[in-house]
């Protein structure tokens, strides 16, 4: 008898996806359902998800299972991008859109912070520097602010994928990954920190019980079974941070490697047992996330959105170019010809890359370049050079050097940017799944129903996935 499958939904900042994943002969097969943009929306000089548009796609999705036939599923697991979420009032009313990370926040929420508690003191509670996208901060803002009256009608604060989770079961928790982007657990007991709720007066009725990736909290409603055709099944809460999903893979493939998730972000580190909150961890920009049964120990750097922003750009100019375009372009553009830092403030969240990419020239007393091959050779380079650095940082940081490095995420699919990375980082590198997100969901599913023992996950991701290596050259 045919196993039942598995159902990952993954939420990311640039576009959803709804995955099917069927463990049979010791093999992960997986299989796309259903994929669908996700973009925020200013209004009223705010910037927002989209919310509903997102449930919707979601709903579409588990309708497209039940329509292939795929009714009986073993479980649905979400994850998604951390730090934003959105509140529900007393009967789970959804209050409002959530607001996105890469509206920056007030600048005296930061300060306000700053003048509670330090900046080392909050790191090595939380694991988190100070920000102003953090749940922390935007609950601060909301306190202080016109939402005040919104945040009385609370009941409850749910990031996305617990939000999701809800609406499919009634169960209001939150998953402990996902719950380290409120900058209000702390992150070497993993429990709600009292301390830092009292000393904000963020009203603690509003946050719900936390609970471990790998656990069975609920199971799809009498309504969403309706809805979508599927039989009803458990939700198990995965990994819920995307990071945490796709790192725990990729630790999989190499455990004593550096981890580079490469999708819209740059996620760069390795997996340890207890977070490393010293000074010059702080300095160096480094997080300690809460990880599926350990911390993930890492670099949050620029990735994809530009080469999206800079595609999204020459389209409007009436140019028809894709990745692969792209990609070519950049190969047969002078190596250094034009010297880009990806992860200039600047670039965070550009409402015209034009105009942006003008500023920065001006900045960094650079000629303007108009062809897009010499600027996307420009950011390939430039994101390599930063992993280089990450990578170096990252070995001062744990007194140990580092031989290769697993590279998992949408980059993989880019030949040329893994052999730049090798070679700029002079390590070897080696590749895993393009979906690692997604297959960290469904293996996190497989684990808390018993369909697989995490001490065969390795040799499983082996035989299920294509591995790369690329060599650095030599010099």
């Amino acid at each position: 008898m045919k196993e039942k499958p598995f159902l990952a939904i993954d939420l990311g900042a640039g576009s959803g996806r709804v995955f099917l994943g069927s463990f049979e002969s010791c093999k992960l097969e997986v299989s796309e359902v259903h994929r669908f943009e996700n973009r925020p929306i200013r209004l009223g000089g705010v910037l927002y998800w989209d919310f509903l548009a997102l449930w919707d796609n979601v709903i579409k999705g588990l309708a497209l299972c039940a329509s292939r036939g795929a009714i009986e599923l073993a479980a649905i697991g979400i994850d998604s991008w951390n730090l934003d979420f959105a509140l529900l009032g007393e009967d789970g009313m959804l209050l409002g859109n959530p607001i996105s990370y890469r509206d920056q926040g007030a600048e005296w929420v930061g300060k306000q912070i700053a003048s509670t508690i330090g900046a080392l003191e909050l790191y090595q509670k939380t694991g988190i520097p100070i920000l102003t996208i953090t749940g922390l901060a935007r609950l601060i803002q909301m306190c202080r602010g016109r939402a005040a009256e919104m945040l009385d009608l609370a009941s409850w604060y749910l990031p996305i994928p617990d939000l999701v989770r809800f609406f499919l079961t009634g169960d209001a928790s939150i998953e402990e990954t996902i719950a380290w982007g409120t900058q209000l657990v702390d992150v070497s007991s993993r429990t709600w920190s009292l301390e830092l709720i009292d000393l904000f007066g963020i009203p603690k009725r509003i946050l719900p019980e936390l609970v471990s990736a790998g656990t069975i909290p609920g199971s799809l409603s009498q309504e969403i079974t309706e809805i979508t055709g599927l039989n009803r099944c458990p939700v198990a809460t995965v990994a819920e941070h995307d990071t945490a999903s796709a790192v725990f893979i990729a630790h999989h493939f190499d455990p004593e490697a550096a981890i580079l998730s490469a999708g819209t972000w740059s996620i760069f580190g390795i997996m340890i047992d207890a977070p490393l909150v010293s000074r010059e961890a702080l300095e160096a920009g480094f997080l300690n996330e809460i990880a599926y049964q350990s911390i993930f120990f890492g670099k949050n750097l620029m990735g994809f959105f530009l080469l999206e922003e800079l595609l999204k750009s020459w389209r409007t100019k009436g140019n028809e170019c894709d990745y692969d375009a792209l990609v070519q372009l950049a190969r047969t553009a002078t190596p250094g010809s034009f010297l880009l830092d990806p992860n200039d403030p600047l670039f965070f969240s550009p409402s015209n890359f034009d105009v942006v990419f003008h500023h920065y020239c001006e900045k960094t007393n650079q000629k303007p370049v108009s062809e897009i091959g010499k600027i996307a050779r420009a950011l390939y380079e430039g994101l390599a050079a930063s992993y280089a650095q990450a990578l170096h940082e990252l070995s001062e940081l744990l007194h140990r050097s580092f031989s290769r490095i697993v590279m998992v995420g949408g980059g993989v699919r880019n030949g040329f940017l893994c052999q730049l990375v090798a070679d700029t980082c002079g390590v070897e590198v080696m590749t895993g799944p393009a979906e690692a997100t997604v297959t960290g969901n469904l293996c996190v599913q497989a684990l808390a129903l018993g369909r697989i023992r995490q001490e065969d996950l390795s040799a499983l991701l082996e035989v299920s996935f294509e591995v790369g290596t690329y060599h650095p050259a030599p010099r």
